[in-house]
């Protein structure tokens, strides 16, 4: 009887060798908690779990299809790591209290760049409590107030303020 043997294929890795990326131990068991914390969102922990598979060797290809990330956010996150490592290093000799802190400023998003936002948190809660406000206790119409808002205030930046999630009020 001839036996079938299966040879496990490896593939070769195409492309620069990703750099080399450093964690001291203290660094190390910061991420792994950030991973494990029941409230650390979501998109934070898939960071920190990027810094600690590149630690481990495996390329950003693997680490990419492992995560679900793209490749080039692999690159952006094990970049911004290797670029703040020495930072890293003198926090946690210096301030050690303070390096959690400041992986975790690393690890979150960064404010996009575009237009600043038209109202303050407190204006976007009194225009929501005068549209859910019964419009016969006024006396007026809802549609009325809307009205003069849309006068005073562009349409595109009345929008704005119903996008409630940035607020966290959703």
């Amino acid at each position: 009887m001839n036996r079938v043997k299966f040879i496990e294929v490896i593939p070769m890795a195409r492309g620069p060798k990703a750099a080399e990326i450093l964690v001291s131990e203290k660094q190390r068991e910061i991420l792994e908690q950030l991973i494990r914390r029941r409230n650390t969102p979501q998109a934070l922990a898939k960071r920190a779990r990027v810094v600690l598979e590149s630690v481990k060797g495996v390329n950003n290809t693997a680490i990419s299809e492992l995560l679900s990330f793209d490749r080039p956010q692999v690159v952006l996150w094990r970049g911004r790591w290797i670029a703040h490592y020495l930072e890293f290093c003198r926090i946690e000799q210096e301030h050690q209290e303070e390096l959690e802190a400041a992986i975790v400023q690393l690890l979150q998003d960064q404010p996009r760049p575009g237009t600043p936002a038209t109202f303050t948190e407190q204006q976007v809660l009194q225009i929501m409590a005068i549209t859910c406000e019964d419009p016969t206790l006024s006396g007026r119409s809802a549609i009325g107030r809307r009205a003069k808002c849309v006068m005073k205030r562009s349409t595109r930046a009345l929008s704005r303020p119903f996008r409630l999630h940035k607020f966290g009020v959703f």
